[in-house]
């Protein structure tokens, strides 16, 4: 990446969120980089797959979506032309409720409308990867600090500046707030509401099973 380059959008981070503006702007005619601090896009939509049919097993991340109730959601799954499937809710669930208790089988109230995306979640990351022209997106490229510097702002990264028009922060508000020096320092109350905004399903583990056969 050539160094103190001079671009009109900056977007930090390529997860979903990150991706879909890019798409947007990109529609729209402006010019836009994406930087990711990992070494691969996508955030936490990690979907894995058969390593000898190359087809689905599940998703590492989120799963579900209910286009039903998320008019948003249901408007980016046709845009990106991505199929739904209903989840399987037959029969009693597998629970276990206590490190102490056996695992049993109980009826859960069924989650209306929760369907799953054709080809796993990481179908929708490959659809707005593949629409962004080449040399968007920089990865394994945290920014260690932004600078309001007037009529530019400048991403400081380990061995690099870029100088940018505008930016987005397309990153969960605590990583934003904890991982990126800020020049002018944020305010305390706005340091204190980033650090207090909840990341959806952030203290949570999730763990796939994957069965030879159904039971």
């Amino acid at each position: 990446m050539p160094s103190n380059s001079d671009i009109d959008i900056a977007v930090i981070g390529a997860g979903l969120s990150g991706l879909a503006a890019a798409n947007l702007l990109k529609d729209a005619g402006r010019q836009v980089q994406l930087y990711e601090a990992a070494s691969k896009v996508g955030g936490r939509i990690q979907s894995f797959f058969d390593p000898l049919t190359d087809q689905p097993l599940g998703d590492r991340g989120p799963t579900w979506v209910w286009p039903e109730y998320q008019p948003a959601i249901s408007k980016w799954l046709k845009h990106l032309k991505a199929d739904v499937f209903e989840q399987y809710a037959q029969g009693p669930s597998v629970v276990e409720t206590s490190l102490d208790q056996p695992a049993g089988a109980m009826h859960l109230p069924a989650q209306h409308g929760s369907m799953r995306i054709a080809g796993g979640t990481a179908r929708l990351i490959d659809e707005l990867l593949s629409r962004l022209p080449a040399n968007t997106i920089y990865t394994d490229r945290p920014v260690q600090k932004i600078e309001d510097a007037g009529n530019q702002i400048l991403l400081h990264f380990e061995d690099d500046i870029v100088r940018a028009h505008q930016l987005i922060i397309a990153v969960p508000p605590r990583i934003a707030a904890h991982t990126i020096e800020w020049q002018p320092s944020l305010t305390a109350q706005l340091t204190q509401s980033l650090h207090a905004l909840a990341t959806s399903m952030a203290p949570h583990t999730k763990a796939v099973i994957v069965y030879a056969r159904a039971f």
